[in-house]
């Protein structure tokens, strides 16, 4: 899923890199967890999160 969202996106928001946390990383999903993720990017962006992506979407 993140690399399909990298390619699709990664020049828009000028991603270096992204990763999972929480239970994907420790491969222990259930189909009820969210996909917690980590960015690092060149722009400067503002301190709030949102929902840029839905999964079913790749």
């Amino acid at each position: 899923m993140l690399s399909a969202f990298k390619q699709q996106h990664g020049a828009e928001y000028s991603l270096r890199a992204l990763g999972y946390f929480g239970s994907y990383a420790h491969n222990t999903a259930t189909p009820d967890s969210d996909a917690d993720t980590v960015f690092e990017t060149d722009n400067r962006i503002s301190r709030r999160f949102a929902v840029i992506a839905d999964p079913s979407d790749f």
